[in-house]
């Protein structure tokens, strides 16, 4: 996804790892995971 490639490369940092921190984010709040978050994350 060009979104997370752009953040990725902003900070350097590989899209899975974006993708974990996002996902880990969601489960420390307890929040679900919006159905076009998930889906641009399973995309990727």
């Amino acid at each position: 996804s060009l979104l997370l490639e752009s953040i990725s490369e902003e900070l350097m940092i590989s899209t899975d790892d974006v993708v974990n921190h996002i996902q880990s984010i969601y489960r420390k709040f307890d929040l679900p995971l919006h159905a076009e978050l998930n889906d641009l994350l399973q995309r990727k």
